[in-house]
């Protein structure tokens, strides 16, 4: 993923550069390449953001553990550190 950032540097979005034949399985997003989260859920939650882009300078792992309404098939989500 590539986080999109704002003036502060918080992540408002990410992009999908790329995505194997699993991910519309797994996530139920069709045709997710080089669109944005928000494209393909305009009404994400925002902890999604928090997941994925809160944590990158810290290399902390990350997990949402409950469905939020609204979320459709993106109910849960996981962050590993990068090696």
């Amino acid at each position: 993923m590539q986080m999109i950032v704002d003036a502060r540097g918080e992540t408002v979005d990410y992009r999908f550069p790329e995505a194997n034949a699993a991910f519309g399985g797994h996530t139920g997003l069709v045709d997710p390449i080089g669109k944005t989260a928000l494209e393909l859920v305009p009404d994400l939650d925002a902890s999604w953001f928090e997941l994925y882009g809160g944590r990158r300078g810290h290399g902390a792992p990350g997990a949402l553990r409950e469905p939020r309404p609204g979320d459709g098939p993106l109910v849960r989500g996981v962050r590993e550190p990068r090696r």
